[in-house]
């Protein structure tokens, strides 16, 4: 590959700078790594304190070359709490040298930096090559999925003026979108007043939030707006990126490959409703890695033939931005922010009680955004979809009956629950020996468990549920990390039953009262205690959330009411 005698240049400088050619030589390492034997290496320079930035970095051979993705990550976990500001610094500095003249490289190196130790440094760093208009389109696109993936999943990064940073970069992509791509706009464009496109960047069968949210959107718009409707997924990260610089293995996504070019997909109702048994999708599917420039002119061309009157972009698509110019674009986020966008109008999912986002929310408006709140999301009018199917009890997971439950639910746990978090955890669990955990989802990090014995003999991880409201039962709370995700888990367990605690930010906090609400994560503890000691406080607040669910309750008229009427706003703005 290209960049591999670049790298063993690179891993020479570092052993160098680290004094570590006591422990082996130059040459036999050298030769370890282009052997790609990752494991031992890392077996000789883990012991080394001032090595241990470069060697989950750089030394390994990035995602670039490793075949072995669990091992990386294993490492990638185990480094986090040894990696000092110190060494992060002077790592920047080493790959800012090494580098200078070769922004590629630099790049690369810097996005699998970032995921390894996700850190907002490196995060800007990488902004800053991007905004430099000097990489390929394609790099372009998987850097700035990365960012969004690493700040959706680490939301202790904290980052000042967020929203403009990122409007910003945004804007910058755009642009190199369009001058590196020649679009063809028509002349005399004369849309279809009747047909809708929803763009996205990944749709799943089931199990997945955002397909279901874009899945109910779909039927909204066509069963009660009479619309017709094709769902456009712009898939990337999800193949084998060959260039010059070799294969990028960066983080992949899941997708439904039967889906690739046009699909109509038959999805079945829990009941039918008006004599229709479920709903038939259509649309069309294509991944923009590799020929990211013919891809996008295809997707492109696609959808100007069907000459939407309103295209919406979901979940960090961008597409429809392309079109911004002669149809109405609207930007639908999914998470509790204002989502960057250069369209016009912008479709809230969320509402919220973070400062921050009300905040961005005014910078929106001061920037020409036009913002639309969905305030039927939340609410249900079918009580029989939030009620469990059949009964699902402590005892058939392996419980005592008796016991007190915290519950975790997500696919993404692994990078949700940190070592401060599962301190609270065990400090609850040494206290009350009838208190278990209880994880729905994804949570399979033995190396972060082994630091607290108590909750690791006294957690029980269920893995992936595909009937989540049924299973959630068992739980007697719903215990929010610090995330931006988690409100699909959330409904499901708050339907069934449990208790949340939450604090304000993220999706969950946005979709809960404020009762539930507590002002820090040291708070967690102290709350837990009050609902496992006192039982009278359990049931008042369990009352509280039983009176909660009933007020979510819209009838199913006055819902066909609210999205004629926001959709109505939408097609009217100007």
């Amino acid at each position: 590959m290209y960049y591999l005698k670049t790298y063993k240049d690179l891993l020479k400088e570092i052993l160098q700078k680290c004094n570590l050619t006591k422990v082996i030589t130059d040459e036999n390492i050298l030769e370890l790594y282009e052997q790609e034997d990752f494991k031992v290496i890392y077996s000789i320079l883990r012991h080394s304190a001032e090595s241990q930035v470069m060697l989950a970095g750089l030394c390994l051979g990035m995602y670039g070359v490793t075949k072995d993705i669990k091992f990386l990550v294993s490492i990638s976990m185990g480094l986090k709490s040894q990696i000092t500001d110190e060494l992060l610094v002077y790592t920047l500095k080493i790959i800012n040298n090494i580098f200078s003249e070769d922004v590629i490289l630099k790049g690369i190196t810097l996005d699998t930096l970032m995921q390894l130790y996700p850190n907002k440094q490196i995060i800007f760093e990488l902004i800053k090559i991007i905004e430099s208009k000097m990489l390929p389109l394609d790099l372009v696109l998987v850097f700035e999925f990365d960012i969004r993936r690493v700040l959706f999943t680490n939301s202790n990064i904290e980052i000042e003026n967020y929203y403009i940073k990122f409007q910003n970069l945004h804007t910058n992509i755009m642009e190199q979108i369009k001058q590196k791509i020649k679009l063809k706009i028509p002349n005399n464009y004369e849309p279809n007043k009747d047909c809708v496109v929803i763009t996205t960047s990944q749709l799943l069968i089931h199990g997945h939030s955002i397909s279901n949210i874009i899945y109910d959107l779909y039927n909204k718009l066509k069963y009660n707006l009479n619309k017709d409707i094709y769902i456009i997924v712009c898939l990337y990260n999800t193949t084998k990126v060959e260039s010059k610089y070799g294969e990028l293995r960066n983080s992949r996504i899941n997708y439904n490959s039967q889906w690739d070019g046009e699909f109509k997909y038959f999805k079945e109702w829990p009941k039918p409703w008006n004599g229709i048994t479920g709903t038939t999708f259509q649309g069309f599917q294509i991944h923009l890695d590799n020929n990211v420039k013919l891809n996008i002119k295809k997707v492109y061309n696609y959808i100007l033939n069907l000459k939407p009157s309103l295209i919406i972009d979901c979940a960090n698509s961008w597409i429809g931005e392309l079109f911004s110019d002669f149809i109405k674009v609207v930007s639908m986020n999914f998470g509790e922010d204002i989502p960057p966008t250069t369209a016009k109008y912008i479709l809230k999912y969320h509402k919220t009680k973070n400062q921050q986002v009300l905040l961005n929310r005014e910078i929106a408006n001061q920037l020409g955004k036009t913002i639309f709140d969905i305030n039927y999301m939340d609410k249900y009018s079918n009580k029989e979809h939030i009620t469990p199917k059949y009964l699902v009890t402590k005892e058939e997971k392996g419980l005592p009956n008796n016991s007190f439950t915290l519950g975790l639910v997500g696919n993404r746990l692994n990078f949700e629950l940190d070592e401060y978090f599962l301190g609270l955890l065990e400090e609850i669990i040494k206290e009350f020996n009838y208190v278990y955990v209880v994880s729905i989802g994804n949570f399979t990090n033995e190396t972060l468990l082994d630091k607290f014995p108590n909750l690791k003999e006294k957690i029980i991880n269920l893995g992936y549920s595909s009937n989540l409201l049924e299973d959630s039962q068992i739980l007697d709370l719903f215990i929010n990390p610090k995330r931006m995700g988690g409100a699909g888990g959330l409904n499901s367990a708050m339907f069934a039953g449990a208790i949340p605690i939450t604090l304000a930010e993220g999706d969950v906090g946005a979709f809960v009262p404020s009762y539930f609400i507590a002002d820090n994560l040291e708070e967690y503890p102290i709350i837990i205690r009050k609902y496992i000691e006192d039982k009278d406080y359990f049931e008042e607040m369990k009352l509280k959330l039983n009176n909660y669910i009933e007020k979510l309750y819209l009838s199913p008229d006055d819902r066909i009411k609210e999205i004629k009427d926001l959709f109505y706003k939408i097609e009217q703005a100007e």
